[in-house]
């Protein structure tokens, strides 16, 4: 049977699919030629807008409240740019830390001046100071003077190198709030346990918060009595002992620390147990009610649990998950004003200690009375604990896993200690405490404050820029929206192709 052909019809269909391939091809060409005009000449528009480079009232209250109180009458803080005015207002980003510290200077006309100082003229100064770089900013007082990096007033994508969110204002105030004190707490990070720290955003986060810090070897000297604050962060070994080998015993010394009320951050992650327990740093932590959650395999070898929450992650395989608020105990009062989500990864979970019994509150209390812990953050329903590939135990609503808590004891001299115990390393990476998106650095600032440094700008925040939103999406979310979003296009062109298929089958 011979077919006819309407060739009207073919002619134009012919000429319909070549203009659009053509258009295809065109917007194709147009988008590699303006991607690579882009990278060789920087074409690039500034996303953040005027208003990230803002001071708030938020700002302008701390300062007010907490710093001026602090400037004896007839002195003056100085911020000092280090270098000429007109060099400092060719860059951009200079250009708006200036702005930023101009708005502080108006708000407190006669007790905090902008100046600048060409280091190139004055090297003595800058000697004198501290300063390394003319893009140093150094806020002097007194003879103190704290110095702050360009690059210290953003946050950045440690991928791409990108700016994602403007800082200034908390630098600002930890600036000036450490140079008009004249003393700052001090927080000792303790090391020769195989501690992996990576990256220094953590050490960032405890000078924005106030704090001088430096390192703690516990087998060469005890701990100064300065100390507000040791921080303990994913150790490999154990504290030591008094043997017949070593006559030092780090064990007792940080338990005389806690019982006079010392404060210690202690953060471990599923990996911290991979050579086995650690039974002096366990012990310790017992006695303020936090145990972190091991199994028993059919070897009877002894496996610590990881979380995995496919449908509360970032990540393909379900390890990075979000945390939730919990809302027991002191948790309303650390959480409170924290709108941002809690990103950990690698995390295992805190179940309380033995002799530790939950009140109906969710606060577990030790048997007598003196010690209670606080969970902070806790797992969605549905996060999964497993061990060597299988699941051991799996959290419900009632029953979530604890990812961070905080444990007070009242101590025999009157004062409290306090202990927090993070089951995340990753919650302290450079990633997490850079992200604007995230609530981490807020979180750890606040548990700071209420342990003790009061002067903690808890409430000023990094403002991001918009290309950072898309952070705080889960792996489910996302599928959700591209399968929508490649379904719709393809439906609709389906119910055109046969609308059409159709109108011409009627009209034959």
């Amino acid at each position: 049977m011979k077919i006819k052909v309407n060739d009207r019809k073919l002619a134009f269909g012919s000429v319909s699919l070549s203009i659009a391939l053509l258009v295809i091809a065109a917007v194709i060409i147009l988008n590699v030629a303006f991607t690579a005009l882009a990278y060789k000449f920087s074409l690039y528009t500034p996303l953040s807008g005027d208003v990230t480079y803002d001071i708030t009232d938020a700002c302008i209250d701390y300062i007010e409240s907490t710093v001026i109180p602090k400037i004896s009458d007839g002195k003056t803080v100085n911020i000092y740019f280090c270098d000429d005015e007109e060099i400092i207002e060719a860059d951009s980003d200079s250009k708006n830390i200036l702005a930023s510290a101009k708005k502080i200077e108006n708000a407190f006309e006669g007790k905090i001046k902008v100046d600048f100082l060409n280091v190139w003229e004055n090297p003595k100064i800058a000697r004198e100071y501290g300063i390394t770089s003319s893009t140093d900013v150094a806020i002097v007082y007194d003879g103190r003077c704290e110095i702050i990096k360009q690059a210290d007033f953003f946050l950045w994508n440690t991928q791409t190198q990108m700016a994602t969110a403007y800082n200034g204002e908390k630098r600002f105030a930890a600036g000036l709030l450490k140079a008009v004190r004249e003393s700052n707490p001090m927080c000792y990070i303790t090391v020769n346990h195989g501690e992996l720290l990576e990256g220094y955003e953590l050490l960032y986060m405890l000078a924005d918060a106030g704090y001088n810090y430096t390192y703690l070897d516990l087998m060469s000297y005890d701990i100064p009595k300065d100390c507000d604050l040791i921080v303990t962060f994913d150790p490999r070994q154990d504290l030591t002992v008094k043997n017949t080998v070593s006559g030092i015993s780090e064990a007792e010394k940080l338990e005389k620390y806690m019982s006079d009320g010392g404060n210690l951050w202690f953060f471990a992650s599923a990996d911290t147990f991979l050579a086995g327990s650690l039974d002096e740093f366990e012990t310790l932590l017992a006695k303020y009610g936090v145990k972190f959650s091991h199994s028993e395999n059919s070897d009877g070898i002894e496996e610590c649990i990881q979380i995995k929450d496919s449908n509360h992650s970032t990540s393909v395989d379900g390890y990075a998950i979000f945390a939730k608020p919990a809302q027991n105990g002191v948790s309303s009062d650390i959480l409170s004003g924290i709108g941002a989500q809690f990103i950990l990864a690698g995390a295992t979970a805190i179940v309380p200690a033995e002799g530790f019994t939950q009140n109906n509150d969710g606060v577990f209390t030790s048997s007598d009375g003196k010690t209670q812990l606080s969970p902070l953050l806790i797992t969605h329903e549905g996060a999964e604990g497993w061990a060597n590939g299988r699941i051991v135990q799996k959290s419900t609503k009632d029953a979530p896993f604890t990812l961070m808590s905080l444990s007070t004891t009242a101590c025999e001299n009157g004062k409290t200690a306090s202990l927090m115990a993070c089951a995340s390393t990753a919650f302290a990476s450079t990633d997490a405490l850079q992200s604007a998106s995230y609530g981490n650095s807020t979180l750890l600032s606040s548990i700071s404050k209420y342990t003790g440094n009061t002067d903690a700008p808890t409430s000023l925040v990094a403002k991001p820029f918009p290309t950072t939103e898309m952070k705080t999406l889960t792996v489910k979310n996302a599928t959700v929206i591209t399968i929508v979003s490649a379904a719709i296009p393809t439906l609709a062109l389906a119910i055109c192709g046969t609308v059409i298929l159709v109108k011409r089958k009627n009209r034959v």
